[in-house]
């Protein structure tokens, strides 16, 4: 009975049930369907399962270590929205992620990159793999596994000639779906990497994330770094424009639920105007004065 239990186990778990299977962690809301959705899990999709459990051992190396490691502290998450341009970096004493190529940003030093598809980054592999220039300075390198085909997927020569640590989300696996639990449950996919950032660097508990370049706009704004590497414009990448902004709200919600102590502030905020508090810089406020007509308060970025 104890070699069972370990095998598998069930408990709750705030308003959910948690099946736990080798160790890893199934949530399931339906508690009259339990047991038939466990087994739909085991047996009629088994694809699934050794997904899933492959991703509960790879995130245990991963990201073990990381519960709580930046409690008090500030960090900014870099995305590579045009906004980044008008970012104006303090006196230091921040961590620094950068998502995709926001991490050629050079006005900082990139803590943490993440990156999961290769469009938009395949061009920059070299950059990539030889960050940071200064060997004195550490870079810890998160690239994921896409899962989606040869085509977004970045490659393991790329991943390991950077010293990348390799993740998993939710894509072809579940459905989009937050977690806290990063080291034993694939990272919420939610068709865009700042929010799998996002479950990352809530998980190390910081004091504040700042949030810089996530403009949510690529079908109107593109990127920092130069239009000729955005997606096509079409309304497809609106639509996505528009699915980004609904996935941070509920990351919002996520985020008060989980890390209530946590306050994530907006800098320069186009997409997410209105959603976490918003801050300003002076040269973006001095390049775009149509916004804040008709005496809207401004608060600016110490």
């Amino acid at each position: 009975m104890k070699i069972l239990r370990k095998i598998f186990s069930v408990y709750n778990e705030s308003h959910h049930k948690v099946v736990c299977i080798l160790g890893l962690k199934i949530k399931f809301w339906n508690m009259k369907n339990l047991f038939a959705d466990v087994k739909n899990v085991i047996y009629k999709q088994p694809h699934i399962n050794r997904k899933l459990i492959t991703t509960a051992f790879l995130h245990q190396k991963t990201f073990a270590g990381y519960r709580g490691l930046h409690f008090g502290k500030d960090i900014i998450l870099f995305g590579a929205g045009p906004t980044l341009e008008y970012f104006e970096p303090g006196g230091g004493g921040t961590l620094n992620v950068a998502v995709n190529r926001a991490f050629l940003f050079d006005k900082v030093h990139m803590d943490y990159i993440f990156s999961i598809d290769s469009r938009g980054m395949k061009d920059f592999y070299e950059e990539l793999i030889n960050y940071p220039a200064d060997s004195s300075k550490k870079t810890v390198k998160f690239l994921g596994d896409q899962n989606l085909g040869a085509g977004l997927q970045i490659p393991e020569d790329v991943i390991h000639r950077a010293n990348g640590l390799r993740y998993k989300t939710t894509a072809g696996i579940l459905p989009n779906r937050f977690t806290y639990d990063i080291e034993t449950e694939p990272l919420g996919n939610f068709c865009t990497v700042s929010l799998q950032a996002m479950q990352f660097i809530l998980y190390t508990n910081p004091k504040r994330i700042f949030l810089a370049g996530i403009d949510c706009n690529v079908a109107t704004g593109g990127h920092f770094c130069g239009t000729e590497y955005d997606f096509s414009r079409n309304k497809e990448i609106a639509k996505h424009d528009r699915l980004s902004v609904d996935y941070w709200k509920q990351l919002k919600r996520f985020a008060e639920t989980y890390y209530p102590n946590t306050e994530i502030i907006s800098i320069n905020p186009v997409g997410l105007r209105g959603i976490f508090k918003d801050v300003y810089t002076h040269s973006f406020v001095e390049a775009h004065p149509d916004i804040f007509e008709n005496g809207v308060e401004i608060e600016y970025l110490n």
